[in-house]
Formats: structure tokens, sequence, C-alpha cells
């Protein structure tokens, strides 16, 4: 049986705590014999600088206390599920656009409406369970067997439209696995949303009115320029990209050029 979806550096978690552990006690250790080797008592405090060392070093890549990275998972969750349909089913990406909006609704109760379901997990037995049991997304006795990530979505968006929810992806989403759960969107700002079928092809349009509604959120909640380089932590630039997408899908909506285009299909999976 699946217990995790996938390996993650996270689950060693324990194991990199420990083996820290071991260093700086080492690291006191050798400051001790090296005060007693020269009779320098002084010189055992050294052991302790040592052990110190990667707090100090690291505590600013950490600290998330200081703007932007301070608003940018509110801004980010916020924007995302206020875009969303009433009473939609929304299909993230992972990690990074899961958290967010799980803290969101739960302990800021927005959007509460919003059913979200985590792509990567799929896999994980407990999880479809979960989804059968929370959200009756899942046939109970459908949960043990697994047909592979776009076939599950499909019939996960199948039930959903009989259900007579909206079905919405995240703009992380990517664009192949978005087309599993349905062939017409309309783009509104951080997530796309289910649209009618309106031709034999698929299409994805932007809905304009909801992009710069999203625009307008973005830039109420988040503290300043929207850059990505203003953040060092990797995760943290990645979800600031994504929150240019209403602002890109605006130029591109206007007729911007193809560069503009290209940035849209490629950072926001148009």
């Amino acid at each position: 049986m699946l217990i995790e979806a996938r390996e993650r550096d996270y689950f060693f978690a324990l194991g990199f705590a420990a083996f820290g552990l071991w260093v700086g006690q080492g690291a006191i250790l050798l400051g001790r014999i090296v005060a007693q080797r020269f009779d320098r008592p002084r010189l055992a405090a050294m052991g302790l600088v040592v052990a110190a060392l990667p707090i100090a070093l690291n505590w600013h890549a950490v600290d998330r206390r200081r703007e932007p990275a301070a608003s940018l998972p509110n801004a980010f969750a916020r924007a995302t599920l206020e875009s969303t349909p009433p009473k939609a089913v929304l299909f993230v990406a992972g990690d990074n656009d899961t958290y967010p909006l799980w803290y969101t609704q739960v302990a800021e109760h927005v959007r509460p409406d919003v059913s979200i379901v985590t792509v990567p997990l799929l896999p994980a037995v407990w999880y479809r369970a979960e989804l059968a049991r929370r959200l009756g997304l899942y046939e109970p006795a459908d949960t043990t067997g697994w047909r592979g990530t776009r076939r599950e979505l499909a019939a996960i968006a199948g039930r959903v439209e009989r259900s007579g929810r909206p079905i919405a992806a995240s703009v992380g989403l990517e664009a192949e696995l978005r087309r599993a759960l349905g062939a017409d969107w309309s783009f509104r700002g951080l997530v796309y949303a289910g649209a009618p079928r309106r031709t034999t092809a698929r299409s994805t349009t932007i809905d304009v009115p909801a992009v710069d509604s999203t625009a307008a959120l973005i830039g109420r909640w988040f503290s300043g320029p929207i850059d990505p380089v203003r953040i060092d932590d990797p995760a943290g630039g990645y979800l600031t990209s994504l929150l240019t997408c209403p602002t890109v899908a605006r130029r591109v909506a206007q007729g911007a050029v193809s560069d503009t285009v290209r940035l849209l299909a490629s950072r926001c999976n148009f």
C-alpha cells in the first residue's frame, strides 16, 4: 500500500535534527579538548560558537516575519480562493498552493465553500479515501484501485459535473493535467474555471473583469511591488511569480506582443 504520494526530504526531518545535534556535541567536545591541550579554558567557548553557526548563518533564510515574505502566503491564498467560483472543487498543484489555502480556509474562515483537491496526493490510497469520505468525490469501493493521474482526474471531474458543482484549477497546475479535467476554461487571475463548451476544439479564454478584480485583491494584500527577486526563498519566489499572472493576462487580452503571450503560457500554464 502506498503511504506517501512521493519521496520528499522533510520525511527525514528527525534524522536531520539528530545529525545536527551530534555535530553540535562534537563541536563542543572538540572545543573542550583544544582548551585542555593549550591550557586555556576560554577556548572551550569556541565549540559553542561553532555549534551555533548554522543558526546564525541560516536565520535570514528562514525568517518569514519581514515583508514581502510575511504577506505573501495570505495574499496568494486569499486571491486564489476569492477568484474561485462559489462551491467549486479546486484542483491544486502541490504543497505551495495547498497549505496557504488550507490555513486561510480553516484559521481565517475565508471561502470554506471551496473544496481543495491536491493532485500530487491522489496516488495515495488514504487520500482518495478521504476525498470519498469528506467530499464525496469517490465511491469508497473505487479508492483502492489506481488508474493513473489523468484517468483519476477525469473520473473526479465527471463526478463533480454530475453533482452540479463548478470545476476550477489552480494557476500552478500543469495545462496537461488541466486538460484531463475539461476542455474549455476561463482564466480568472489565479485560477482557471471550467467554462461551457463553445466549440468542438479546446479553448481557454481570459475573463478580463475577473482578472482585474484578482489583480486588485493582490495589490491590497501583498506588500510592495510584485517582483520574485524580492523573495530569497525559492518557493516564495515561485508563488510571487504566480501573483504576476493577472497582470500578464491583462496585457495579453489587450493585444500584447508575443513575448508576453509566451510568458503567460510558461509561467501561468495558459
